[in-house]
């Protein structure tokens, strides 16, 4: 369990689709839970405050996760981790509704070390759909505090 605050700069283009433009400031816990036969939970409840409301309002989040982490070598190698995540964000304004989505998505260690991940999924709205779009997303983690990058593969 942990509780967190970021800082998110101002980024894109609000009239193009591309972020905000907006500096904000964001709050959030997260919890996760190893379960039997590797399988985990996460959650993730926040909220995002701009600095300026004309450029979006207030929204609260809850993202949740499930899914089970495959390994071979004896637990040691690559990590593969497919899971599904559910995400339900709302405008913290009157009468707005709570939109839910569903990202199935794949995470793989890329090294031996396992502190090397990428992942990719596909974003899906389930509810509202109209003018929400599919979104493809992908990231990439180097936990650069057990060594560089090109060390442990």
């Amino acid at each position: 369990m942990s509780v967190q605050a970021e800082v998110v700069f101002a980024t894109g283009d609000q009239r193009r689709g591309l972020g905000a433009g907006e500096p904000s400031l964001g709050f959030f816990a997260a919890y996760d839970q190893l379960l039997p036969g590797q399988v985990f939970v996460q959650l993730q409840p926040g909220i995002d405050i701009p600095r300026h409301t004309e450029y979006g309002p207030r929204t609260a989040y809850l993202r949740t996760a499930i899914g089970r982490s495959f390994a071979g070598d004896g637990e040691l190698g690559r990590l593969w981790s497919p899971m599904l995540e559910v995400i339900g964000n709302r405008d913290l304004t009157p009468g707005t509704k709570t939109d839910w989505d569903v990202v199935p998505e794949f995470q793989v260690t890329l090294n031996r070390r396992q502190r090397i991940r990428a992942a990719a999924g596909y974003r899906l709205p389930i509810n509202d759909t109209a003018g929400r779009p599919k979104q493809v997303i992908a990231y990439f983690i180097w936990d650069w505090f057990d060594g560089g990058l090109f060390e442990g593969w």
